[in-house]
């Protein structure tokens, strides 16, 4: 009972028959919380109806011998409403006529294991300084709607803009104004943006824009001349008050 993978044994009704001490240390649910008190214990570990439903359907299978096993993973709601992703194997059990009469399931917490593979891949996509995708991603999301316009015979405009003389805030300022004058412009151009517009930052003082759904160009130019002016405001870094100016293309 001190196995650190979860444990635990229901009936053919979804009522827990055993729960080990993994299962209440995951969980934060005790054995004498769980054991004998019907299935409770599947509202409080899913309360999203819509996804409990998804995940008793799969032990439905099991107790209806449509399947003898399967491997899952789910989101659980803890006692202390923390959620945590398991990784789980589900067998049935079987009386002796082969009928089924429960399931055991065996679950190992992925939780920190899920956690590092999402900031890895965020890493590996976005720019560490201003958290706007990077170049690669933004390759990614130009070829994706390059196709989408080109289905749906529609158009998009690419913006390219640089900041104007940015070296020499660098150089007279130092690198940390720079790079908090990177950020700030990154904000900026987010919160300009509509949902379906990206904005990301290849490197240096260069960021990129994609704009689907474009009907003509002078939208785009429209555009491009509001963000001339939104970058135009200005910016307090450090105390300094920076007027920044910046080129477009489009």
């Amino acid at each position: 009972d001190n196995a650190s993978i979860w444990l635990s044994v229901l009936d053919k009704n979804g009522h827990v028959l055993t729960w080990n001490r993994a299962a209440e240390t995951i969980s934060g649910y005790s054995k004498e919380e769980v054991v004998g008190h019907g299935n409770r214990i599947w509202e409080w570990l899913y309360p999203d109806e819509t996804y409990r439903e998804k995940v008793s359907a799969k032990a439905d299978a099991i107790l209806k011998g449509r399947v003898r096993e399967f491997d899952d993973e789910t989101t659980i709601r803890c006692r202390n409403g923390k959620d945590k992703i398991l990784s789980w194997h589900v067998r049935s059990l079987h009386d002796d006529t082969d009928r089924p009469m429960g399931f055991l399931s065996i679950g190992l917490d992925i939780t920190e294991r899920k956690r590092t593979e999402e900031r890895l891949a965020f890493m590996a996509t976005h720019d560490p300084l201003t958290n706007l995708p990077n170049r690669q991603a933004f390759s990614e999301r130009l070829n994706l709607e390059l196709d989408h316009a080109h289905r749906n015979q529609r158009q998009l405009a690419v913006m390219m803009l640089d900041l104007d003389h940015f070296k020499d805030v660098n150089d007279t300022l130092g690198h940390s104004v720079g790079d908090k004058l990177l950020q700030a412009v990154g904000k900026r151009l987010t919160g300009l943006r509509r949902k379906s517009d990206t904005v990301a930052r290849l490197g240096g003082d260069e960021f990129m824009l994609i704009l689907p759904e474009i009907t003509q160009y002078e939208d785009a130019e429209r555009i491009a001349q509001e963000l001339l002016e939104a970058v135009r405001e200005p910016l307090v870094v450090d105390g300094h008050e920076l007027r920044v100016t910046t080129s477009i293309g489009v």
